[in-house]
């Protein structure tokens, strides 16, 4: 299991991530590695996610590492491979960052989800931000299709909007998995919903969306 934070010291952000080894069937790991970090991707993001996927073919998995940045006006997403992964799950080198236009000015957090929607050969990358407009918050995404093996999209779907889960968010994520007998799997949406008091976790399921 691997648990990522962007964190926004004074001046670049940082990806740091660990990983937990060997999780037993309670989903406790048996032990954590030490803190790895790796250069941002700006100075102020409003959400981050990870993605371990095998992009090139080789025998070793690749990892993606997303934020989510808020400059002065639209947002945007950017996100960096680091390419085959070791035993320790420390990348043989990285890209550049890449970057693909964002789903507002004002996010409440961010994910991204690698799968293959199409069937043919190559995975298809979601890109997801939990929007923070006046009033109700909304999840908004946008897929891209095939990507090469140097994690490109071919082409991005248009922009997809559903309601949110309330009015402030500290955190989103998103999820795809087959829930039902239907073939396409479904889309999994999460927010940390910041009410008066308790926090909680909230989340809403988009069936069959594609």
């Amino acid at each position: 299991r691997s648990l990522m934070a962007y964190d926004n010291p004074s001046g670049v952000n940082s990806f740091r991530y660990k990983i937990g080894w060997n999780l037993n069937a309670a989903g406790i790991a048996s032990s954590w590695s030490q803190g790895i970090q790796i250069p941002g991707l700006g100075w102020e993001g409003q959400g981050a996610g990870i993605s371990i996927v095998n992009l090139d073919g080789n025998p070793r998995p690749d990892m993606i590492l997303m934020a989510y940045d808020n400059p002065s006006g639209d947002n945007s997403f950017r996100y960096k491979i680091g390419w085959n992964l070791n035993t320790a799950g420390i990348a043989s080198s990285w890209s550049q960052g890449i970057q693909i236009s964002g789903l507002g000015w004002e996010g409440q957090g961010a994910g991204i989800s690698i799968v293959n929607l199409d069937g043919n050969p190559r995975p298809e990358m979601i890109l997801m931000a939990y929007d923070n407009p006046s009033g109700d918050n909304s999840f908004r995404y946008k897929i891209g299709w095939n990507l090469n093996t140097a994690g490109i999209a071919s082409s991005w779907s248009q922009n997809y909007q559903i309601p949110g889960v309330g009015y402030e968010g500290q955190g989103a994520d998103i999820a795809v998995y087959n829930l039902d007998s239907n073939p396409k799997p479904e889309f999994i949406f999460m927010a940390y919903d910041n009410p008066a008091g308790d926090n909680s976790f909230r989340y809403k399921i988009l069936f069959n969306p594609y």
